[in-house]
């Protein structure tokens, strides 16, 4: 709900004050926000099996937003970014914890092109489909949704 995410906003500045001094700037705030309310959206999307993508990435987000909440400094996740199949089943198989599929990095292998709006919602899916299945079953793909195409 609506008043849900505003606590949660309110609990990220909190927390963000407490353990660095200062007001940050929003993008680091929501980026904090996406964490806490990314673990549900994770949950519901998982299996249950433990191995499985979206259980891997639920443990990975769980334990870096429990560290932050108290005043821990743990290093932080590296994702791998890809940017086509090939790269995908590199990192996986070097044993990446997660990918990042970047709308450049897409629009720049299959146009030649900038980030600029040109990539279409199903060239991108299509990417992040081809992505996804190259990484394999237990390696997450985070995958950058440019504008939303909306």
């Amino acid at each position: 709900s609506s008043l849900e995410r505003s606590t949660h906003r309110v609990e990220c500045e909190m927390i963000l004050r407490r353990h660095y001094g200062r007001k940050h700037d929003s993008s680091l705030c929501f980026l904090f926000f996406l964490l806490l309310f990314v673990d549900d959206v994770v949950r519901s999307m998982g299996t249950g099996d433990p191995s499985s993508a979206a259980t891997r990435l639920r443990k990975l987000l769980s334990r870096q937003v429990a560290a932050v909440a108290e005043g821990r400094h743990e290093e932080a996740v590296a994702l791998a970014g890809v940017h086509d199949a090939l790269s995908a089943k590199v990192f996986a198989n070097a044993g990446a914890k997660a990918l990042f599929l970047s709308g450049f990095g897409v629009s720049a292998t299959r146009l030649g092109e900038p980030d600029a709006g040109i990539l279409t919602l199903t060239e991108m899916e299509d990417a992040a489909r081809n992505v996804i299945r190259a990484a394999g079953p237990t390696v997450p793909v985070i995958v950058d949704g440019d504008t939303g195409y909306g």
